[in-house]
């Protein structure tokens, strides 16, 4: 059945569907590219998060035990070893950068002696940056080599510039922290006797200062 002359048919015209469809495409894209954006934002602060917790962590339990008693058995600009009196022997302390990945181990043992095997032989906590500054200072100086003397060190510096990139994203952050050495006769004391030495998880020093700068 025709339409009466004059009045017009309803709905839209081709070029009017065509309009619309590509208007509504443009912002479904506008749309996804956000929501894409957001995602991946998302991922690499988590990925920073994660990074900065594990070590911060680590950081702030080396700074408390060398304010604590601790004696430097190794200081090399990417390798930090240092022993910890405990009720019965000593816990040795290992902090190192090899192949742009950082390394931490914690080992018992009947006395003071500075681990002999690889840095990798310890866990992998964080990667780091290909062009990040050397990690370990002593005594405000860069080692070019191991010091002979390192139970002379009185004050240990750490920066740690680490790498959390990922999905095409470049991310990274630097902490640093620094602590002076509480022990200073070198020695730690006999049999890891506690009872004349001050205990680390008892120390009321401020924590370290650690500063956070991200990039992406």
């Amino acid at each position: 059945m025709r339409p009466a002359a004059g009045c017009p048919e309803d709905g839209f015209t081709l070029v009017e569907v065509l309009v619309a469809m590509t208007v509504s495409l443009a912002v479904l894209l506008a749309t996804l590219q956000s929501f894409d954006l957001f995602t991946s934002n998302a991922a690499t602060q988590t990925r920073v998060t994660d990074a900065n917790d594990q070590v911060r962590s680590t950081m702030d339990r080396t700074v408390r035990d060398l304010r604590g008693a601790s004696v430097v058995l190794r200081a090399d600009d990417d390798d930090l070893a240092y022993a910890v009196p405990q009720a019965s022997g000593v816990r040795i302390e290992r902090i190192c950068v090899d192949s742009l990945k950082l390394y931490r181990s914690s080992t018992p043992a009947a006395s003071a002696v500075a681990p002999t095997g690889p840095c990798t032989s310890a866990t992998s906590i964080a990667k780091v940056s290909a062009a990040a500054v050397t990690p370990f200072t002593y005594d405000s100086v860069l080692p070019t080599a191991p010091l002979a003397s390192p139970a002379t060190v009185k004050n240990v510096g750490l920066r740690f510039s680490l790498d959390a990139s990922g999905a095409g994203r470049t991310a990274s952050s630097t902490l640093t922290a620094s602590a002076a050495v509480r022990s200073t006769a070198g020695t730690l004391p006999v049999g890891g006797s506690r009872g004349t030495w001050p205990d680390p998880e008892a120390v009321t020093e401020p924590p370290a200062m650690v500063t956070l700068a991200l990039v992406t």
